[in-house]
Parts: C-alpha cells; structure tokens; sequence
C-alpha cells in the first residue's frame, strides 16, 4: 500500500463499516477540498485485501464544479441524470445542508455512485427522482423505456445558509443504501403508485 493510500485508512474504515460488500471511495486527507473526482480513491474489499484503484477513471463521468470544502457550514449539490431506454433524458439538482467530515462524504459518494452501471436510485436516498419530469405514464415493463436508475453527474459546494435536505436527514437513508443495496421491485412500486 503506498502512503498516499495508508492516509486514506481513517475515513476508508469508517466507510466500510457502512458497506462492507461493495466499492467505497475514499477521500483524500491532503488540501482543504476536493476539487476533481481523480482526488477520490477507489477502495474495493476483495476477501481480506483492500485494493486501491486510481487509474479507471473513464467509468467514472461526474464531475466537481466548485471545490468542496470539509467540515465547513454550506450546502452540496448533486447534479444528477435520467435518462430512459430510448435515451431520452432530464436534469435535475438536490442541495443538501453540511458540514461534511471527509468519511461522510465517502459514504454519499460511494451510495450515488453503488447500483447498477455506477447508478443510483433518488427516492432511496431521500432525493426527488426526475422520471415525473418525462412526458408521459411511466412504464416498466418489457416494452417500456422507463427505469428506476440515475445518474450522478457532478457535485459542487455553496455557501450559503438553506438547503432542499440536511445531511442528518439524508445519511442514514445513504448508509443503509451502502449496507443493503438499492431495491429496484421496492423503487418501481412506489413510481407506479404501487402498482408494478
């Protein structure tokens, strides 16, 4: 293990212990901020051997558009993208009220980017989902275009004194993302108003 990656080790096992099963990424303990997703390890559990990756980069297609700054009252915003089968696509944005210590943003990292192809499911992490922002009933069915997954996009910080979420609120929903995983049959039955 280089140093770089025995720095990481405080906030790493503090994210494992909330996702013991999948991919955790952790933050760097340099500088005041994170300012490009490349200062972000990747820390995969593969038996009892923790493997830092830094070179995959190209699977990973979010972006940081201001710096984020650790333990510093603000808020974070997520940009994040549907888009359905026949790629239509929409946007959307969710602030969430700090401070974020470097493990707890490791965890919200780890979550929005822990389902399917990198994906995350809004609603299960206490965020709006962007399906009821597409023209149309939503389907999801064989012959539908519709999906439960999104796409973090980009992360950025403002300073300011409100937010859509608080962090208090939307953690524990994260952490239970990164211990259980996400619940697609749940996530359709609740866009479908319980229907599916």
């Amino acid at each position: 293990m280089t140093p770089t990656a025995h720095r990481h080790l405080a906030a790493l096992a503090f994210a494992q212990a909330h996702a013991p099963n999948a991919p955790i990424l952790g933050v760097p303990d340099a500088g005041e901020a994170i300012t490009a997703p490349e200062g972000v390890l990747v820390v995969e559990k593969r038996g009892g051997v923790h493997s830092v990756r830094t070179q995959e980069w190209e699977q990973w297609e979010w972006g940081i558009d201001s710096p984020i700054p650790f333990d510093t009252p603000g808020a974070l915003v997520v940009s994040y993208m549907y888009r359905d089968a026949a790629n239509y696509k929409t946007r959307g944005t969710a602030s969430i009220m700090g401070p974020f210590s470097r493990a707890d943003l490791a965890v919200l990292i780890g979550a929005l980017t822990a389902g399917e192809d990198r994906c995350f499911i809004p609603h299960q992490v206490g965020l709006p989902d962007l399906q009821g922002q597409m023209s149309g009933e939503m389907d999801f069915g064989e012959d539908g275009d519709d999906h439960v997954w999104h796409t973090l996009e980009a992360l950025g910080w403002r300073a300011v004194k409100t937010a859509d979420h608080t962090w208090a609120e939307i953690g524990p929903r994260v952490r239970e993302r990164l211990d259980t995983g996400y619940d697609i049959v749940a996530a359709m039955q609740e866009l479908e108003g319980g229907f599916y």
